[in-house]
């Protein structure tokens, strides 16, 4: 009997303390979201939205792109939700985020996406900066150039970025398949 109190006891505790751990963590991600609101950043990767409206978590490869080391203001961050404001031309654009599909709250998402200064493009070659530019993978072209172009690719069909194909999808019917080799470079792009 005692032996099921105590047991019981320390699963209750163990229960509790996880609890109040997600009670914490949710307040922590308040407040970091609270920090960033208001603030000038930089998109750290090309965005594609739909519409010039919305920004899927699936990261479609079609429609409006908001390059690289775009200026924009972070409107909010709540839960799932992320509203940001590109600077130069006011344009806002919604995080349409499925956090059960993703994997991430509007702040990971927006951590992984913008950053506080835009990023540097010259360490890449010539050719991999103009397929940036263009939203492109092209053969040859290393992982983080490729991140940079094509964004990230979904969670759920790419679950690491160590995995050696990084599938994207070009719209709801078309998949692109960006396939590496063993020096970290694309071998092949496959549509």
């Amino acid at each position: 009997m005692i032996t099921r109190i105590s047991t019981l006891a320390i699963l209750l505790s163990a229960l509790l303390f996880q609890g109040g751990c997600a009670m914490m963590t949710s307040t922590e991600d308040k407040t970091a979201a609270g920090k960033l609101e208001g603030k000038i950043v930089y998109t750290q990767v090309n965005i594609h939205s739909l519409k010039g409206k919305i920004v899927s978590w699936i990261n479609y490869q079609i429609d409006s792109l908001v390059p690289v080391n775009t200026a924009v203001t972070i409107d909010e961050i709540s839960g799932a939700k992320v509203v940001f404001t590109i600077k130069e031309t006011g344009q806002t654009l919604h995080l349409k985020n499925k956090t059960k599909h993703s994997g991430m709250s509007g702040l990971d998402w927006a951590n992984k996406h913008l950053g506080p200064s835009p990023v540097k493009l010259d360490k890449f070659t010539k050719s991999d900066q103009e397929a940036i530019t263009l939203a492109k993978a092209q053969k040859g072209m290393p992982k983080d150039a490729v991140l940079i172009s094509l964004g990230y690719p979904p969670a759920h069909k790419t679950p690491s970025l160590d995995s050696p194909t990084w599938t994207y999808w070009i719209n709801k019917w078309n998949k692109l398949a960006v396939e590496f080799g063993d020096n970290g470079k694309v071998k092949q792009v496959i549509n």
